[in-house]
């Protein structure tokens, strides 16, 4: 009677699967599902950037106005806006220099 081998302990990094044949409708119906997904990540991506993009915006005019244009803000609010603006401006040259050194993958 022949050993059993036992794959899982040879094939450490790899995967073996069996997958039925994929009719021509199946194979249109699935890239197509892909593409509307794919196309709904990337609008999805650019919503959310563009909504945190504005979210700083606001609240970076917000601080500005406060910690340098208004004369009636007192010491403790012009305090806060002037940490909340070096806060940001920080925030995005880390990100901007992040993503200029990031390696491409």
């Amino acid at each position: 009677m022949p050993e059993q081998v036992d794959i899982s302990t040879l094939l450490t990094r790899a995967s073996i699967s069996i997958d039925p044949e994929e009719s021509s409708d199946e194979r249109i119906g699935r890239l197509e599902r892909e593409y509307a997904e794919h196309r709904f990540e990337i609008v999805k991506g650019y919503a959310l950037f563009f909504g945190v993009l504005a979210a700083i915006v606001v609240v970076g005019g917000l601080c500005a106005y406060e910690g340098i244009f208004d004369a009636s803000a007192s010491a403790d609010t012009k305090r806060w806006a002037q940490t909340t603006l070096s806060a940001l401006f920080a925030g995005s040259i880390t990100f901007i220099l992040g993503q200029k050194t990031a390696k491409k993958a």
